[in-house]
């Protein structure tokens, strides 16, 4: 039997900065050598958290490319027709159907691996109490409650229970959104069964925001760990 491994090329650089630090640590004796077993959980998850960033730009590009392409129909189509279902090419409905949960899916997995990769580096490489690990994940900034809280309840409204739609909304000043329905009864004017293409770029930059300020709180951890047993003269090199 032949086995062909596929080689993922990396380009994100999260993750990078952690192991070097980790590494780092190590060499300096302010932590022992990490056994295999955890240091291959330590791998796998820099590498997962690696790949689903890296992944986030190629489905925003396309979600984006069919959107653009979909707001043009809709800006020249004659406005007795609204109301009326848009039609435009089969493949950009589809594609937007298939981007969106997986812009979903892929942010909110990002989120979980992150927090694990936390507890990782917390639990098993700095040997830390969970208090510590918990109070430490409470001090990252960048994504807010509210906005942790819309990610898991779109995710989990298209992974359990229903599956995207659209609607284009063009209002008399402003731009057109992409409205991406949760209800097939969306209520405009109380803000609800629904969300607009625009907030989920907003909040798409605030999980990378808070993935960067977590791997940042993780190295400045890993950075302080061991320093009061080095000798005095140790803490310049």
């Amino acid at each position: 039997m032949r086995v062909v491994p596929l080689a993922f090329m990396v380009v994100s650089h999260v993750g990078f900065a952690l192991r070097q630090a980790i590494n780092s640590a190590i060499k300096e004796q302010r932590l022992p050598a990490i056994p295999k077993d955890v240091d291959r959980d330590l791998a796998d998850r820099l590498m997962g958290l690696n790949t689903k960033v890296a992944s986030l730009p190629i489905i925003i590009e396309r979600l984006q490319r069919n959107w653009e392409a979909v707001r043009q129909h809709a800006m020249v189509r004659d406005r007795s027709l609204d109301g009326y279902a848009l039609d435009g090419k089969r493949e950009e409905s589809r594609e937007m159907v298939i981007d969106t949960e997986s812009l979903f899916t892929t942010l909110k997995s990002a989120y979980d691996v992150a927090q694990r990769l936390a507890k990782c580096v917390g639990r098993r490489v700095l040997n830390l109490p969970n208090v510590s690990i918990e109070a430490a994940l409470a001090r990252v900034a960048g994504l807010p409650e509210t906005q942790r809280k819309l990610l898991e309840y779109v995710r989990g409204e298209f992974v359990h229970a229903s599956a995207p739609w659209f609607e284009v909304l063009i209002p008399e000043q402003g731009s057109p959104d992409l409205v991406i329905l949760l209800s097939h009864d969306p209520d405009y004017r109380r803000g609800e069964g629904y969300i607009l293409l625009s907030t989920v770029n907003g909040l798409v930059t605030a999980v990378a925001t808070y993935l960067d300020a977590l791997e940042g709180q993780l190295v400045a951890m890993v950075n302080e760990y061991g320093l009061d047993s080095l000798p005095t003269n140790a803490h310049t090199h």
